[in-house]
């Protein structure tokens, strides 16, 4: 009996204790992060009138949010920006620096996630990407339960629509429990591709342009409020919108758009809707039921001013951390970096304390080192006050007070200027950037013939060359292997040209000496030669003559192949965007050599037998 009632007791102490935590973690505000590529800080729309059928959801967040007017990404390239959300640090110090995968297109494991530390306090985290760079292999994946990144590109659609994902988020929240606190992230990629149609909710087609993709945004995000307010979870939810990159739409000259530092592509927004718990008696009919029935009445009291301060996408993620934490200390800071918290709170002390700090804001962009040449520094932009500066070769400073398009450096011999650049100069060089030595004039006029060429085929708006151009770049692609390859490759799959010249590669896959057999140091000569996928199963393929065997290969070749042209497809998209999306020279390079592959006459069977296959399956 003692044994019994001791028992008792202990069981009771413990259904306690759960319930107690139970309750705390219910007690925790949940947090929502729209990252949206390409929306600048003249894209939320603040400030504008909105027709009041339309639902317009960038307008509501307005209505309840702090406006940070000042923001600016750590980063040019998605995955090095997101990064810096999740984790409230600069890319320099995460090393995760660009789009591509590998040592520096990967976040470290060693780096502790604002999702990791989430699941360690009981929420529930979930991140729905909605294309390309934000997959799994960037490592952005830490600490979320859901990685949710199954996008298949086709030759039809290359993203998910912001309804989409908007559907896939609003369906993981609807299978939590009432009062389960939730991480989540939520990205739209629309402005990224605005040849891609779309529908408003009455199937209206939309234009297909940049405005037409926002609309689409727009109209989701108000459709994302609505089904928040409905589970009761708006009042104890904090929203942040914030852009990746800036919206910059006419290409500054001689600059890289990926490569551009100005604050066209650096400046984004950021508006941030605190949760907030009503303390005052419920008023309404509807509050004093759901009090009734037990649920919690909230009251959301609008806080809508803007914060006019430099800040930058690694100060929000020192601020998720600090939300987390849900302590009263709101100056957290991670290396460089510090929470917004006391920005949130209003005008007053605090915004003279951020002026008077004069601290220092940088974005970089590793696209050269990561798209042209390893060796090639990471470029980097500082910003300290009302001064931009570029640390080129030839370093650059702007006073965005008097030039707010940045068309005037400061002049060089200026005594203000000298002192400016010694100071940015020592900064950079103690946070490891060396001056950035630019890109050939035939990089970018190379960059440039890529983007116009593949924006064309996808149906983009390309930028409109002069007749001297378009002459320089029809001399230099003859030698350019990023575009005039694909180029040669599209001619060979519409009949245009004849095929592809032999080469080492082919010409060992395709012998037809069979004395030789298959060994194993054919295999390895194969590999050399041939370095990609499915070209050793192409080889025994071609040997075999064995059914059998011969259907098992193919198979496989069959599989790589769906792969292939799915990241043809992403391939030629990032040309189309200048290189930016998530498809590196070295994974390109590797298409274009199983295509030519592919594409060699004694290949000619294989790819009807291919086509056969893909037209008997059903369309997904």
């Amino acid at each position: 009996m003692r044994c019994f009632l001791i028992f008792g007791f202990l069981a009771g102490a413990l259904t306690s204790a759960l319930a107690g935590c139970q309750w705390k973690a219910s007690e925790r505000n949940s947090i929502l992060i729209v990252a949206v590529d390409r929306l600048g800080v003249t894209r939320a729309g603040c400030g504008t009138e909105k027709d009041d059928a339309t639902r317009s959801g960038l307008a509501a967040l307005c209505d309840e949010s702090v406006r940070f007017s000042h923001a600016f990404t750590t980063s040019t390239l998605s995955a090095p920006a997101m990064g810096s959300i999740l984790t409230g640090r600069y890319p320099f110090r995460s090393g995760l620096r660009h789009n591509g995968g590998g040592e520096l297109g990967t976040l470290s494991s060693s780096i502790e996630t604002a999702p990791e530390r989430a699941l360690q306090l009981g929420y529930r985290t979930f991140f729905v990407a909605s294309a390309p760079p934000l997959l799994r292999r960037t490592g952005l994946h830490q600490g979320f339960e859901i990685f949710d990144d199954a996008i298949h590109p086709d030759s039809r659609r290359l993203h998910r629509s912001a309804r989409e994902v908007v559907d896939i988020f609003s369906s993981w929240i609807g299978k939590l429990g009432d009062r389960e606190p939730f991480f989540a992230v939520v990205h739209m990629s629309d402005l990224l591709v605005p040849w891609q149609p779309t529908h408003d909710d009455s199937g209206r087609a939309r234009e297909s342009t940049v405005s037409g993709q926002l609309e689409e945004i727009d109209e989701s995000l108000g459709r994302l409020w609505d089904f928040l307010k409905s589970q009761n979870r708006w009042s104890n939810t904090t929203v942040v919108l914030v852009g990746l990159q800036g919206d910059s739409i006419d290409i500054r000259a001689g600059e890289i758009p990926a490569l551009d530092l100005h604050s066209e592509t650096t400046h984004v927004s950021l508006l941030i809707k605190e949760a907030s718990r009503s303390k005052q008696p419920a008023t309404t009919p509807r509050e004093t039921r759901q009090r009734a029935s037990g649920q919690p009445a909230y009251e959301w009291v609008p806080k809508t001013w803007s914060f006019d301060v430099n800040v930058s996408l690694a100060d929000l993620g020192v601020t998720l951390f600090d939300w987390l934490e849900a302590g009263d200390e709101s100056n957290v800071q991670f290396d460089e970096a510090r929470s917004l918290r006391s920005a949130l709170r209003g005008p007053g002390e605090s915004i003279e304390e951020w002026r008077q700090d004069e601290r220092w804001i940088a974005s970089e962009s590793a696209w050269a080192r990561w798209q042209v040449r390893e060796s090639i520094p990471i470029r980097v932009a500082l910003r300290r006050g009302p001064f931009l500066y570029i640390h080129d070769a030839i370093p650059t400073i702007y006073n965005t007070l008097t030039d707010a398009f940045e068309v005037a450096p400061m002049p060089q011999r200026n005594d203000r200027t000298r002192e400016l650049r010694s100071g940015f100069d020592s900064l950079a060089t103690e946070l490891g950037f060396r001056p950035f030595p630019g890109v050939s004039a035939a990089d970018q006029l190379e960059e440039k013939w890529a983007r116009n060429y593949f924006s064309q085929r996808l149906g983009a708006r390309s930028t409109p060359n002069t007749k001297a151009d378009d002459q320089r770049i029809e001399i230099l692609s003859t030698t350019s292997l990023k575009a005039r390859t694909w180029i040669e490759l599209r001619r060979w799959e519409s009949g245009g040209a004849l095929g592809p010249e032999p080469t080492a590669c082919s010409r060992l896959v395709f012998s037809v000496d069979s004395g030789l057999g298959f060994t194993s140091s054919t295999e390895a000569e194969i590999a050399r030669l041939c370095p990609f996928r499915s070209a050793k199963e192409i080889a025994r393929w071609y040997r075999s003559k064995n059914p059998e065997e011969r259907d098992r290969l193919f198979e496989s070749i069959y599989r790589v192949d769906q792969q292939r042209i799915a990241a043809v497809r992403v391939a030629e998209t990032s040309l189309a965007l200048g290189q930016i999306w998530e498809t590196g020279s070295t994974r390109r390079l590797s298409l274009e050599g199983i295509e030519s592959l592919m594409w060699q006459p004694e290949a000619q069977k294989l790819r009807q037998q291919i086509t056969r296959r893909s037209r008997s399956l059903p369309e997904l």
